[in-house]
């Protein structure tokens, strides 16, 4: 049954859509509960479109079809370019709920040369070898000409290991940064409160921003945000624990871990202020979001409510 022609399924997109717009307020919320257990239907319908929470699983319920979305992913990227220039906008509007969609696959980055839906690493090596690993929720491009190598991070988390074999010279540019090394493993993050660069091993240079060059080496951390630059000595391997599909935390504010947490689940997660500026240290499964949110509202003494799967909210 297609949600095109289905009251209950067109309902439940409309909630679906309400609640990803972060917009949602507490009444909204208890009409949606109450709208949930009005009719059988509404139950069935809402079942269909949040089953699972997995990437696709909105999308082949909303028109789409997960097989033809794999296979625009897995045209070449210059072609890949083309046709999404001409076909991602007949894309999103068969999508209906777009905004539902956009919770699970980013459609702003299909244009990219490599991008991750949400909840889904990617590991992959260049043709010059170096390695990428990308976070959820991310996205590349890629320059690799005879005189120069350049990876641009345009959205999200990712960690590059440079190939020591290649004699070009090595850069990863995020916005107007530009970190630029023989060999080595640095991991790059744009987040919404500014923009992070760690060293893991070997070293590398900064440049951009007004802040000439900057050496990087392992354990150093950059971040560049409103108030400037800040920097500090981090340990490298908690830093790109994320690799591992675990997050190591020490003493970070609970926005930041869920920060960290939120590319993982294709829900909304809302934080109260006061509750977003306590601090929790562990080790979290971000593949398992909400036990993860579980144990850290236990450990730092918070509530947490939890509306059919998709909507969280953690208080004091």
């Amino acid at each position: 049954m297609r949600m095109k022609g289905d009251a209950a399924g067109r309902a439940a997109v409309s909630w679906m859509v309400l609640m990803t717009s972060n917009e949602m307020t507490e009444i909204q919320r208890l009409e949606f509960e109450a709208w949930l257990k009005a009719d059988q239907s509404n139950m069935l319908a809402w079942q269909r479109i949040s089953s699972g929470l997995q990437p696709f699983g909105i999308v082949s319920r909303t028109g789409i079809g997960a097989k033809a979305v794999s296979q625009v992913s897995d045209i070449p990227s210059r072609r890949r370019r083309t046709l999404m220039r001409g076909g991602l906008g007949v894309l999103v509007a068969a999508a209906g709920g777009a905004a539902v969609v956009q919770r699970f696959l980013p459609l702003d980055q299909m244009l990219s040369d490599h991008y991750t839906k949400t909840a889904e690493q990617s590991r992959f090596a260049l043709f010059d070898g170096t390695r990428v690993t990308l976070a959820p929720r991310s996205a590349i491009n890629v320059m690799l000409q005879p005189t120069q190598r350049r990876v641009d991070l345009l959205q999200g988390l990712m960690m590059v290991e440079v190939d020591a074999n290649d004699s070009r010279p090595f850069a990863a540019k995020v916005d107007d940064l530009v970190l630029s090394a023989a060999t080595g493993t640095f991991m790059l993050d744009r987040r919404p409160d500014g923009l992070v660069i760690v060293g893991v091993k070997g070293y590398g240079s900064l440049a951009g921003r007004g802040v000439g060059s900057i050496g990087v080496s392992p354990g150093s951390r950059f971040l560049f945000d409103q108030n400037g630059l800040t920097a500090s000595i981090v340990d490298a391997s908690a830093a790109v624990s994320w690799t591992t599909g675990w997050a190591i935390v020490h003493n970070e504010s609970i926005d930041r871990i869920v920060e960290q947490i939120r590319p993982y689940f294709a829900g909304i997660i809302r934080v109260s202020p006061m509750a977003g500026q306590r601090h929790a240290s562990g080790l979290f499964n971000l593949y398992d979001p909400i036990g993860s949110l579980h144990m850290m509202a236990r450990s730092v003494g918070l509530s947490m409510k939890q509306a059919s799967g998709f909507w969280v909210h953690l208080g004091i």
